[in-house]
């Protein structure tokens, strides 16, 4: 095998390409890990959302379909806490609280007195809840944070 003597200057040279190749992999090959993590991060996402929803498609009742609600917001979100309010404006006494995470010591009397201070709380908080219509003669609120 015929031996060829590199001056100095070529040296130089090859090694300052091999590096730069080196460093452009090292970049690339941290792009794709990152890529993955990213992924299996929304996998995971998509199997808990999926879980969920096939546990709300089996629900019997509102009762249940709401209890899964505030659930699949606490963890799909990965937040601390949620807590879906529904008020009966007709009939009082039908009204529900289901509640997920720190707001397990609440019941419906405490959100009905408490609605103003928890929607003002979220404001301040820069935390998401919405007030929205249900059919006309019910209310839903839904808080998480």
């Amino acid at each position: 095998m015929p031996y060829r003597k590199f001056t100095h200057e070529e040296l130089l040279k090859s090694y300052e390409e091999l590096q730069l190749r080196v460093t452009r992999f090292a970049a690339t090959e941290q792009e794709l890990i990152n890529v993955r993590d990213r992924l299996d991060r929304e996998i995971e996402l998509y199997k808990r959302l999926q879980y969920y929803v096939g546990k709300m498609l089996k629900s019997q009742t509102d009762h249940e379909l709401m209890q899964h609600s505030t659930e699949a917001i606490v963890d799909i979100i990965e937040i601390e806490c949620s807590l879906i309010y529904v008020r009966d404006r007709k009939n009082p006494e039908n009204s529900a609280v289901y509640i997920e995470g720190c707001f397990k010591d609440l019941d419906s009397r405490d959100v009905e007195k408490d609605l103003d201070i928890l929607y003002a709380f979220n404001q301040e908080q820069k935390k998401s809840a919405c007030n929205c219509p249900y059919p006309p003669s019910m209310q839903l609120f839904v808080y998480f944070g």
